[in-house]
């Protein structure tokens, strides 16, 4: 399951930090490291707030399984979101 710390934005995958943070732009979704190297992911903007989000940019779920696979960390939002 995907979670985002409060104080830095950071990524928790089953409560573990994965090193990742995600920030939001006028325009597009940025996920990085520390260091500012930047996550390539598939859409450029998404929803981390709604599972369906009435903008029509993807939402959560989607988030989690595009993050898992371009950051390696395996499975897809639908295992832990059943």
């Amino acid at each position: 399951m995907i979670e985002f710390s409060r104080d830095r934005n950071e990524i928790l995958i089953d409560g573990q930090p994965t090193g990742w943070m995600v920030r939001h732009m006028i325009n597009r979704t940025c996920v990085l490291n520390r260091s500012g190297e930047i996550l390539p992911m598939p859409h450029p903007r998404y929803s981390t707030a709604h599972v369906h989000p009435p903008s029509g940019a993807p939402g959560v779920l989607a988030f989690e399984a595009d993050f898992r696979a371009a950051a390696g960390f395996g499975g897809t939002a639908l295992d832990h979101h059943a």
